[in-house]
């Protein structure tokens, strides 16, 4: 083997090492942090001057799915993430007084067991409960949720997956109000 094959053999193995290790370190990523287990966000939108208070309580959660659920700041990204959803729709619907949001269930894999295991260790999960207020009253009550097997080389970082998640969840409760 001539000593520019080798340099070039050797340089595309380092190449292929650098991209390994960097996914390797995605797998790994830490999370957010600094969630609560209730939080609520109250925002208006300009066109109608109509306040929206979105609620998340995920108090029923416990143990290791408390934790991640924590650490992902999810009460906050649910809470943010509805109202986007809601104002992104330009009032054009009726838009309730208040969102109350309860998750009954959660799973998130680690960014780590995500990378290593993929669709094999489960799936991720995040199931709620959506009560809709106008005026002082409940007016409409259902349940929604969503799951993604996805991850390994393809989605590693739990905080990718978990955040997927969120705006698929905030897309239904948007569209059920």
């Amino acid at each position: 083997m001539s000593d520019q094959k080798f340099h070039s053999s050797c340089e595309r193995n380092l190449q292929l090492v650098a991209v390994l290790a960097t996914l390797a370190l995605f797998g790994c990523a830490a999370a957010p942090g600094n969630g609560t287990i209730q939080f609520s966000a109250t925002d208006s939108i300009e066109a109608t001057g109509r306040d929206v208070t979105v609620s998340v309580d995920a108090s029923g959660l416990s143990g290791d799915r408390r934790e991640a659920f924590l650490q992902q700041a999810g009460s906050r990204k649910i809470a943010n993430k509805v109202l986007q959803k809601l104002w992104s729709g330009g009032g054009k619907n009726q838009l309730p007084d208040a969102v109350n949001i309860r998750v009954t269930q959660f799973r998130l894999r680690s960014g780590s067991t995500g990378f290593w295991l993929g669709a094999m260790a489960g799936a991720d999960q995040i199931a709620v409960t959506v009560e809709v207020v106008n005026e002082g009253g409940a007016t409409r009550s259902f349940a929604t949720d969503t799951s993604t097997a996805i991850a390994g080389i393809i989605r590693p970082g739990a905080v990718e997956r978990f955040d997927r998640m969120v705006n698929t969840l905030a897309e239904r409760i948007a569209a059920g109000i």
